[in-house]
């Protein structure tokens, strides 16, 4: 498989984005992450208790990894 197969890239795509695109989709994207992080969040501590009472996570693992998603929750944003 040739590199640009590899990377989805073929045609008329030749090459990566240039670099002004990206740092403008990264600013546009990081600029949305404060209205963002309060869902984000939500939906991480859902994924979380969603895998402990699925049974893939359990004790003190579990524990851990809500307490954590908890504290970052927490966080003023």
């Amino acid at each position: 498989m040739a590199e640009t197969e590899e990377l989805g890239r073929g045609g008329r795509l030749r090459g990566g984005a240039a670099g002004e695109l990206v740092a403008a989709a990264y600013a546009a994207e990081s600029a949305h992450g404060p209205r963002l992080a309060r869902g984000l969040s939500l939906a991480d501590l859902a994924h979380a208790v969603a895998i402990v009472e699925g049974g893939d996570l359990a004790g003190a693992d579990a524990a851990s990894l809500l307490r954590g998603l908890l504290e970052l929750h927490a966080i003023p944003g």
